[in-house]
């Protein structure tokens, strides 16, 4: 074989014994900071590649026909030696068939004839593997005195190396056997070993050609092996350290299993001579040949305790803090391996102490390793046979100690595989009893803590799949807790349950059972949500609102699976007439759904059963119950249920959510709808509806965007108006004429009341004019709130259904605008009370959300009806008459947006905000009238089509006059200035601007609360106090960021808005260009859309854009937010 690395070595005898913590003085214990800077240099200089090698005959073995299978291949590295001959071994395990004892064998048989080249070429398959073409010759490993200076070179010519091929750590699929082939060749390189014998240091060894060590146990095969790879396990070079420490943990690993096999072969053996001895007749022949076993079989031990020893102190202790955390990681894997296999040995404090110290590592990869080793190590304890679990010493002391660590972490780490194999660590040890009840309680009350915070800051998961991991084993952790205090009231009550069985039946007994159960989880979870409202220190307890998502994990469990109607029962159950006497009292009262709370609960288990049911894809043969079946049977108690329902809020808005999930039809799967149709029960179908739209006409609602029950009223309203001018048409629709009719008797009732509301609220004539302009207009815009609410609900059913074909709706709306321009003076407000409209802000905005809302949304439908009016039909419609209220609405819209200016009040961002509302509904309305009118413009039959270009000093044909046009500019610059000063830019701004805007003041309206934790002072205490600082600072830098993205999300929704005015010609064409100044500095999402803005675009293409506003605002949100 050619010489690739030649080391001149001086002999010299060696104690084999300290051959490794006196001679590799490469690595220093006591600092890591010289290797890692060391192994930093080297890996910069360490690359990957995938180039190919000639294929050359092997000296050992005949190479096999090649195969179509990638493998690694030789370097065509032009340093190659011409005459370089491959490694049979690394070429042999190239071939993802090859037979690795075969070839074990093949090795053996080789060094038991020349021990030398067959470890060089042993120590060889290592460099190979790490794509190292400067192999080692036999002489190079004569003295393993001088293997640390031998290995140095070898990385030095490894280092020169310009390309390197790295198969066995390679992410290449054809690739990845590369490495259990490796692997596996020096598992049964041990395997046979034990079995040949070359394990052990055998009296007739010829070491003529080996250094001998008297004084250690390691056969001259282990010593050769160990000497050479723990030197390539101190190279700086990170693929040397990295592979040849994987091989010496394996090896060790290996190792166990032989000690395992000896220490029973030695037990045996030990029963056998006590056997014997207490025989009378004792054969002496058979007693000195036991006895000698038994030796043989305690020196054998020793031996393998010599090298468990010599791998532990030179390798592990040095690379489980290795600098690269794959080699960390690599160190606790394998050591978790040993701890199963050979307890007796490694399972002890000493050794358990590196998984405490790993478990706060900087790399996630080996915390998850830490966790995974952890949780098989408690599992390898629950699942025993033994009834009473018992950790051991060293591991209660070692648990004890990282108890609280661990639960901390279970919410706190970044990475959702950390928390997810720590909540199991923690269900394991829950059933092991480890945890008392606070613990238990603490535990479970993180799972409020993962609902209410999975889109914050403080949790993420970067897939649903490993959220739903962690609530399932959430789930898992408390149903434990539920079943242990459920077993022992069935043991409390078991003699009262009996005689119940025996007196009513079997059923009402099981009934009592399953009621029992649930009230128990019930108190269960209040007890957790009330624990986790006060660590959180909330003066609002919303927990309740996530329960139905807890049971839809709870329901998976074989505990709580099928028990929906259980949970129905348990909903409509009357107590009164049963459990009246002695015992069955206090189960009654145990038991009975006395507050709303309770009922709550319940609801929202039935609510997470169905939801949970719902995503099961259940199988003819499998043997889920079939959700159409559960909605079949459900179906019959759904009337009750509402009727209970209707009397709390709470409750009704659980129920809504349920009703809201069995309206859907998808995948397939019918709805109550089809399912009440099919049993010829649309009347019942009708009731329900008729009770549903009688609530939402007397519900008196937030009047702003997160009114959570009118959100789901969308969501049904989505369901069952989608079809509303469907009837007779064909095709699935869920709505009958019976709805029809309820539907429209509504939109009149809720029109008739907005009507009222606007005669009644709004000054009166026998008002004065003094008392009117004393009042500022407080008094109007007092009264103006109380048509907020009716209006807010019009206005939602308005987004399903077109209601300018409503008489009272159009005579309400030409009311409201004669009103609202007649008597709201928004300028004088907001001069002479400032200070009120400040108090009540948010009421005022809201409030002119939802009208201006109202009449964009009744524009938009007469918009929809004229677009897609046949030719032959459009003569039908007279413009003059369909708009005649228009020209009011933006006379009225001009008029707000041009009263709000940032002299009335201090507040310059909630002045920016009122006139960024007005100022995005203004636009709105503009650009839906000048695509309808560039689109007929040229060829229609409308009477009066003129008339558009009257209305509003003819905004559609010209643009904007120049006062309008500047506070609408005054709106970005004010926002464009914001996002400066939060992204710290020095902005370029033109001579007109306002020079005051570059020392716009942010107002911080929320300080970051540094108290704000979800762990207790007790826990902080825990934490190193560099740590907590450093987890603050994270918090304040991610609240920073969340307010950047507000201000930029918000910025480039309103540039976005400005661009189709000039897109559309609606503005002086100077504006595209000022807003772009600051294209380049503010960079970003602004940057790409001023790319994507292209000015002909919109009326190139103006059939083709809707003339909704609704939808049009949210594509640009949506594509701002993508």
């Amino acid at each position: 074989m050619p010489r690739a690395v030649s080391v001149d070595i001086e002999s010299s005898e060696l104690r084999r014994s300290s051959r490794a913590a006196k001679k590799r003085q490469t690595y220093v214990e006591s600092d890591d900071s010289d290797e890692s800077a060391s192994e930093a240099a080297s890996d910069d200089e360490y690359k990957a590649t995938n180039v190919k090698r000639a294929k050359t005959a092997s000296k050992k073995r005949q190479k096999k026909s090649p195969s179509s299978t990638s493998r690694p291949s030789k370097s065509s590295n032009s340093s190659i030696p011409k005459d370089f001959e491959e490694n049979y071994l690394y070429e042999s395990l190239s071939q993802p068939e090859i037979s690795i004892h075969e070839l074990t064998l093949e090795w053996i048989e080789a060094y038991e004839e020349e021990p030398l080249e067959s470890i060089t070429t042993l120590t060889n398959l290592l460099l190979r593997c790490c794509g190292c073409i400067h192999l080692l010759q036999p002489h190079d490993l004569q003295n393993l005195d001088s293997a640390a200076d031998t290995i140095a070179e070898v990385q030095i010519a490894f280092e020169s190396q310009k390309t390197h091929e790295y198969p066995f750590i390679s992410n290449n699929k054809d690739l990845r056997f590369f490495r259990k082939n490796v692997l596996e060749l020096f598992e049964e390189l041990i395997d046979i070993s034990y079995e040949k014998g070359l394990l052990y240091n055998n009296e007739d060894d010829d070491d003529d050609e080996m250094d001998d060590d008297s004084s250690s146990l390691a056969s001259p095969l282990m010593r050769n092996v160990l000497t050479w790879f723990t030197s390539l396990s101190t190279s700086t070079a990170r693929p040397l350290r990295l592979i040849s420490t994987v091989i010496l943990l394996t090896i060790q690993t290996k190792l166990c299993h032989v000690m395992v096999n000896l220490i029973s072969n030695q037990e045996k053996s030990q029963k056998q001579l006590t056997n014997i001895k207490a025989k009378n007749k004792k054969s002496k022949a058979k007693l000195d040949a036991v006895t000698n076993t038994i030796k043989s079989y305690h020196l054998q031990i020793e031996t393998i305790n010599e090298y468990f020893n010599d791998i532990s102190e030179t390798v592990f202790i040095h690379r489980y803090r290795d600098v690269d955390p794959t080699i960390r990681q690599e160190c606790l894997r394998h050591l978790g391996e040993w701890m199963i296999i050979y307890p007796d040995h490694f399972f002890q404090s000493s050794q358990l102490r590196y998984f405490g110290w790993l478990l706060s590592d900087p790399s996630s990869q080996v915390r998850n390793e830490v966790v995974k080793v952890l949780l098989k190590l408690y599992r390898n304890i629950t699942s025993s046979a033994a009834s009473n679990y018992s950790l051991g010493v060293g591991f209660r002391q070692f648990t004890e100690r990282f108890k609280r660590q661990m639960m901390n972490m279970s919410v706190k780490d970044q990475d959702a595989n950390v928390r997810v194999n720590l909540m199991s660590c923690l269900v394991e040890l829950q059933k092991i009893g480890f945890l008392d009840e606070l613990e238990i309680v603490d535990i479970s009350s993180h799972f409020f803590f993962i609902l209410e915070n999975k889109n914050g800051t403080e949790f993420s998961t970067k897939s649903k799949a490993s959220e739903d991991k962690l609530k399932l084993e959430l789930a898992k952790f408390i149903s434990i807790a539920n079943i242990d205090s459920y077993k022992r009231s069935l043991e409390k009550y078991s003699i009262y349950l009996e005689n119940i069985g025996e007196k009513e039946n079997e059923e009402t007994k099981s009934q009592i059972e399953g009621f029992m159960k649930f009230n128990l989880l019930i108190q269960f979870l209040k007890k957790c949500s009330e624990y986790y409202q006060k660590k959180r220190k909330a003066t609002s307890n919303n927990a309740s609102k996530v329960i139905h998502v807890i049971f839809e994990s709870l329901y998976q469990l074989p505990s709580y699976h099928k028990s929906w109607e259980v949970l129905v029962n348990y909903f409509l159950f009357d107590f009164t007439a049963k459990l009246t006497e002695g015992e069955g009292l206090e189960i009654k009262n145990l038991l009975e759904l006395n507050s709303n709370e309770d009922k709550h609960y319940v609801l929202s288990f039935l609510l997470g059963s169905l939801e949970s049911s719902k995503n099961i894809k259940a199988t003819s043969t499998s043997e889920e119950e079939n959700y159409e079946s559960i909605i079949l049977k459900l179906s019959n108690y759904i009337p009750t249920i509402q009727q209970i329902s209707i009397k709390n809020a709470d409750l009704f808005l659980v129920y809504m959510k349920t009703w809201n999930l069995i309206l859907s039809e998808s995948d397939g799967t019918k709805g109550i709808f089809t399912v009440l149709q099919d049993l010829e029960q649309t009347s019942l179908f009708n009731d329900l509806i008729e009770k549903l739209l009688k609530y939402y006409q007397n519900y008196e609602p937030a009047i702003t965007e997160n009114d959570e029950l009118l959100n789901i009223y969308d969501e049904v309203f989505v369901k069952l108006l989608s079809s509303y001018n469907s009837i007779g048409n064909g095709g699935k629709v869920l709505i009958t004429p019976e709805i029809r009719i309820l539907v429209q008797n509504m939109v009149m009732e809720l029109a008739g009341e907005c009507t009222h509301c606007a005669e009644s609220i709004f000054i009166t004539s026998s008002t004065s004019e003094i008392e009117q302009f004393q009042s500022g207009g407080v008094i109007q815009f007092e009264n103006m709130y109380k048509i907020a609410s009716p209006l807010l609900k019009l206005g939602r059913v308005g987004e399903f259904i077109n209601l300018n074909g409503f008489k009272q709706v159009t005579t309400f709306s030409q009311l409201l605008i004669s009103k609202l321009q007649d008597q709201v003076n928004l300028e004088r407000y907001l001069t002479t009370t400032p200070t009120h409209f400040l108090q009540n802000y948010s009421n005022i905005t809201n409030t002119f959300k939802i009208i201006l809302d109202f009449f964009l949304t009744l524009n938009s439908w007469t918009l929809e009806e004229l677009m897609f009016t046949p030719a032959n039909l459009q003569q039908n419609f007279d413009l003059e008459i369909t708009f005649a209220n228009l020209r009011h609405i933006l006379s009225l819209e001009s008029s707000l947006l041009l009263s709000v200016t940032s002299s009335h009040i201090k507040s310059s961002s909630i002045v920016n905000q009122l006139q960024t509302l007005i100022g995005v509904k203004f636009i709105d309305l503009l650009v839906s009238m000048k695509i309808f009118y560039s689109k007929f413009r040229k060829s229609n039959e409308f009477k009066n089509f003129q008339f558009l270009s009257d209305i509003g000093d003819g905004f559609f044909i010209a643009r904007l006059n120049i006062e309008i046009e500047q506070r609408l500019l005054d709106i970005f610059l004010f926002k464009e200035a914001v996002l400066g000063k939060l992204l710290d830019i020095d902005l370029d701004r033109s001579e007109t601007e306002d020079v005051n805007l570059g020392d716009l003041e942010l107002e911080e309206n929320d300080e970051f609360d540094a108290n704000d934790s979800r762990f207790d002072e007790d826990d902080i205490a825990d934490e190193d106090n560099a740590t907590l600082t450093k987890s603050q600072e994270q918090k304040m830098e991610e609240k920073r960021n969340q307010k950047v993205w507000t201000a930029e999300k918000e910025f480039c929704v309103f540039s976005m808005k400005l661009f189709t005015l000039v897109n559309l010609s609606m503005v002086d064409s100077g504006l595209k260009s000022r807003i772009e100044l600051n294209n380049e500095k503010i960079g970003g999402l602004f940057s790409k859309i001023t790319k994507q803005n292209n000015p002909q675009s919109t009326l190139n293409n103006v059939e083709e854009i809707s003339t909704d506003p609704v939808q049009t605002d949210q594509s640009i949100i949506q594509t701002v937010e993508t």
